[in-house]
């Protein structure tokens, strides 16, 4: 009767052994299903977000293209300038920039913000504190608030898209999804 006891002990504690891991399993799922849940609406709203910001950029360059012919109209008008100006300026007009790319619309030819011609394009980021960064073919930079209509063009990488590329690279590092163990799931 005594091993009886023992073995009713331990059959019991063992039931209870499987409830509790059954249970901290449970949560773990929950855990990670509300995980899951939180990066489909950051990446819902990071979607909005970038639908809003290229609704915004379409309409720049609409208005940007419409300068840009205007500006051409008037070379024209006044006998024509530079063949080099025109073709800047119809080079302008006419190209798609891709994203994290502008377009200087002016030149500078000497200073401590860029070095860099009409029309040349550089690789443009947003930097958290909304300032943009430019690096011109030539290896200068410029800093500048953004929009600045005034002497660029273009679609800056936005500081949401860096940060995000490299949260994407540490979550590939660090996985959010669960390993399988020992004792794998109930059964």
């Amino acid at each position: 009767q005594e091993q009886s006891g023992l073995f009713c002990l331990a059959a019991a504690s063992q039931a209870a052994c499987q409830v509790r891991e059954w249970s901290l399993l449970a949560g773990a799922m929950a855990f990670m299903q509300a995980v899951r849940v939180r990066r489909i609406n950051r990446e819902r709203a990071h979607r909005e977000q970038l639908q809003m910001q290229e609704q915004a950029q379409e309409s720049i360059d609409r208005r940007h293209r419409l300068d840009a012919q205007s500006l051409l109209a008037s070379a024209g008008a006044c006998g024509g300038g530079s063949k080099e100006a025109a073709r800047n300026t119809s080079s302008y007009d006419g190209q798609a920039l891709g994203e994290g790319q502008v377009i200087a619309l002016h030149g500078r030819k000497c200073g401590q913000n860029g070095l860099f011609s009409r029309g040349e394009i550089g690789e443009a980021t947003q930097q958290e504190n909304g300032n943009v960064v430019i690096i011109w073919p030539n290896g200068s930079m410029s800093q500048t608030t953004w929009p600045n209509l005034a002497w660029y063009h273009g679609r800056p990488r936005l500081y949401t898209d860096v940060v995000s590329e490299m949260g994407d690279l540490f979550s590939w590092v660090v996985s959010e999804e669960p390993s399988t163990s020992a004792g794998g799931a109930p059964g």
